[in-house]
């Protein structure tokens, strides 16, 4: 019984003791955990790197007078302690440094009195890896691994191991942004540029490593612009590829989608072209002859090693490409009197294949006519549909004219006009 109190009385001793004993720098401070519940030490783990060590201890000296100290290691195969280092006549504190991993005791003693404390050290480090595998045309994996320090106890009394668990948490991140939470993540929908990727991998002892790879992309990503978007028949369209990583380009142009329905509704289930065109090219220009709305495609190749061919497809983001329907709007009235303000009698048209006008006086005689079956544009109509209110050069007399309008419009369809239009001389 007296045995047994003095081995109790003696760890407490020792363990009110450790607080002389500290680590300076240690990242992580904890306490062991004996089964055989004979007096816990503390411990203290060092970030460091594989093959380096950072551990240090630091003893004060509890005397009034100078001490000196014997440092011994545990060894936990003939679980003795054996000598590790000493120091002469210091007053306030002994440090050792570059400690290896392990269980150290040191014997202060100022030549009358010995107190002994106890301590672990642990040098911890993680060094991390990455990869990518598994590349193709929708996906990679990026695959992280790592090795890491083993850090295990020993308890003294019994030399039962314990085994330090740690917590790790891993973390990818593509220019800032976290990507993933794990060591082995896959990446869908691959960037089109080649992309930095960095895995931090962090425990729960202050440890952690990080390493970067980058992904050479083999992905193309297909874009582009038009313009105009919109317009007058026939519009003349600017198609600027602006894709990304592609070695060669498919453009197909659709028919308007009112011709594709009719075509489809005539073929009573049966599969119709709906392709206006097929173009290989980078940057081109088309002309849409008629009215209507048309869609576009763009196919973005990229030929990779081993005959890895990977494409990427966009529709035009506004849907449709519209040429305008055409229309015809004519004035019933114009002041041809020479003061630069509504001096001509002018119709405004678009989209037309072909324009007929001609117009009459109030006895049925023709005074003005004109006939394109090729109108490019209102614009060039503006220029030659004009009746400047002469006759045979001279100045019509004011009144009522009657006016007839045939045109065909570049959405097929045929426009016809007839009415009035009021001549006026005064000012």
């Amino acid at each position: 019984m007296r045995y047994r109190c003095f081995i109790l009385l003696f760890f407490i001793a020792l363990g009110s003791a450790s607080a002389q004993i500290s680590a300076p720098g240690a990242s992580t401070t904890l306490q062991t955990s004996y089964q055989s519940g004979t007096g816990d030490d503390p411990i203290f783990v060092f970030t460091s790197q594989q093959g380096v060590n950072r551990a240090s201890l630091d003893v004060r000296n509890p005397f009034t007078q100078a001490a000196s100290s014997t440092w011994k290691k545990y060894n936990a195969a003939t679980r003795t302690f054996e000598f590790y280092a000493s120091t002469t006549a210091f007053t306030v504190d002994d440090q050792q440094s570059n400690m290896p991993d392990g269980l150290y005791q040191v014997e202060v003693s100022d030549g009358s009195s010995t107190t002994t404390y106890r301590a672990w050290v642990f040098n911890n480090w993680i060094q991390t890896q990455a990869s990518i595998v598994d590349s193709d045309c929708s996906h990679f994996v990026l695959n992280g691994t790592y090795s890491a320090a083993s850090m295990a106890y020993y308890d003294p009394a019994s030399g039962e191991k314990t085994v330090l668990q740690p917590n790790y948490t891993a973390i990818w991140q593509s220019s800032g942004n976290q990507v993933a939470r794990s060591m082995l993540t896959t990446i869908y929908s691959p960037p089109a540029v080649n992309t930095n990727y960095t895995l931090t991998l962090s425990d729960n002892y202050g440890s952690s490593s990080t390493t970067n790879i980058t992904y050479n992309s083999i992905v193309p990503k297909a874009d582009f612009t038009v313009e105009p978007a919109t317009g007058e028949a026939p519009l003349k369209v600017q198609f600027n590829n602006a894709s990304q990583n592609a070695d060669t380009y498919e453009w197909t142009l659709y028919k308007d989608i009112d011709v594709i329905k009719q075509e489809a509704a005539k073929a009573k289930g049966q599969p119709v072209d709906s392709v206006l065109r097929k173009l290989s090219a980078d940057n081109f220009t088309y002309t849409y002859e008629n009215s209507g709305h048309y869609k576009v495609k763009l196919m973005a190749v990229k030929t990779n090693a081993v005959n890895l061919i990977c494409s990427d497809s966009l529709y035009f983001k506004d849907q449709y490409i519209v040429a305008d329907t055409s229309w015809v709007q004519v004035p019933n009235v114009f002041t041809p009197n020479g003061d630069n303000v509504n001096d001509q009698f002018t119709i405004q048209v678009q989209s037309l294949k072909s324009l007929k006008m001609t117009i009459f006086n109030r006895w049925g005689r023709k005074v003005y006519s004109y006939d394109n079956n090729n109108v490019t544009s209102g614009k060039d109509t503006e220029s030659h549909a004009v009746w400047n209110g002469k006759i045979g050069g001279s100045y019509a007399s004011p009144g009522v004219y009657f006016y007839v309008i045939e045109a065909q419009g570049r959405d097929n369809k045929y426009r016809k006009k007839t009415g009035f239009v009021h001549l006026f001389r005064g000012k």
